[in-house]
């Protein structure tokens, strides 16, 4: 169960507009340590402008961002991953002609002295430190079931497998925290499941934090510990699944609504 001593990201009355225009209003809240904490809500809600400002690739017009104790609300992207904090893109963002093994070794790289370079193009001369780097990166694959294509491009993968790669590339950077977006993108039920098996496990395995959005809100439901509902740019409601499905304000803000809409 979460640690709910200490958070580990602490977002204090954050705020952000785009030429005048609120995207999210006044936002606070808490993501404890080995916690999965879903971010849902209606299109347009705030909910990736939320995760593209925890991430680093906005920065808020007003408001704090505290991670382990640290205010980052203003440091870039790569700073932040630096520090534990990685991310799976809605998009497969990979090195589609870089094999399966070398996009998790790319990822690796930051957190590492070792030249990138030499790992990828020089490996007939690599050293201990080199060998050492690509047997953790063999290990990693191996733990999200992708040992037996360590050499296959990664354009070639199937998409499911493509999106366990874009989690391995995440967790290839020794995060404490992981955000997740929309991390069921074109998935098979089958797919679906061994996804949130994956995330369970390393939650279990390693001690990660994640959070999530996604348009899948059965797997949402069944995967995360907490809910935080937004709508236009503000939180109306936080809770546990069944807190959130059983509220009735949700349920007219956001579960509601017309059937033919998305629901994230």
């Amino acid at each position: 169960m979460p640690n709910q001593s200490t958070p580990v990201l602490e977002l204090k009355g954050l705020h952000k507009c785009f030429q005048g225009l609120t995207a999210v209003s006044k936002l606070d809240l808490n993501v404890f340590n080995n916690e999965i904490i879903g971010l849902i809500g209606p299109n347009g809600a705030g909910k990736s402008t939320v995760l593209n400002m925890i991430g680093g690739t906005l920065k808020p017009t007003k408001g704090h961002i505290f991670f382990n104790g640290k205010e980052i609300s203003q440091i870039p992207a790569h700073k932040r991953a630096k520090i534990g904090i990685s991310r799976v893109f809605q998009a497969n963002v990979l090195f589609r002609n870089f094999s399966v093994l070398d996009n998790v070794l790319v990822g690796m790289h930051l957190q590492s002295k070792v030249s990138l370079f030499r790992v990828l193009f020089q490996r007939k001369v690599v050293g201990k430190e080199e060998n050492k780097l690509r047997h953790k990166a063999e290990l990693l694959l191996a733990s999200v079931g992708l040992d037996k294509c360590f050499e296959e491009r990664a354009c070639n993968l199937p998409h499911g497998h493509q999106r366990i790669l874009a989690l391995a590339v995440a967790m290839a950077v020794n995060p404490r925290l992981i955000l997740l977006d929309e991390p069921f993108t074109g998935m098979t039920d089958s797919e679906v499941i061994t996804m949130m098996d994956l995330v369970k496990k390393l939650r279990i395995e390693q001690n990660i934090t994640c959070i999530i959005i996604e348009h899948n809100l059965k797997a949402v439901m069944g995967l995360c510990d907490r809910l935080s509902v937004l709508n236009f740019g503000g939180k109306i409601a936080e809770g546990t699944p069944d807190e959130i499905f059983n509220n009735p304000i949700v349920t007219e803000a956001y579960l509601g609504r017309e059937e033919e809409e998305d629901v994230a």
